[in-house]
């Protein structure tokens, strides 16, 4: 897998999460919406993965490690998958 230049990293959740929903597919994304969220803990290995790779969080983002207000890109990944599901879920609420 290519990783995302530096150039094309998100620097704040809300973008990690633009850029996020975008890569998923609609199966990805109801998973994650309808994963109850003390259970989101179980996309740290594998969609976590991907956040810290392609967003640059072991190779120096510093912009988007202060937006995520952690000190570390395992902690930075949870909050981004975290934003991303109630942003999903406040989609869902809108649509009902």
């Amino acid at each position: 897998m290519e990783l995302m230049p530096e150039s094309e990293w998100p620097r704040t959740v809300e973008a990690a999460v633009a850029r996020m929903l975008s890569a998923l597919t609609a199966e990805q994304r109801e998973l994650v919406r309808e994963t109850a969220f003390p259970d989101l803990i179980r996309f740290h290995d594998n969609l976590g993965r991907w956040i810290r790779n392609q967003f640059g969080l072991w190779r120096g983002n510093k912009e988007l490690m202060e937006a995520c207000g952690l000190p570390h890109p395992d902690d930075c990944s949870m909050v981004i998958i975290e934003a991303c599901w109630r942003r999903l879920r406040s989609e869902l609420e809108r649509s009902e």
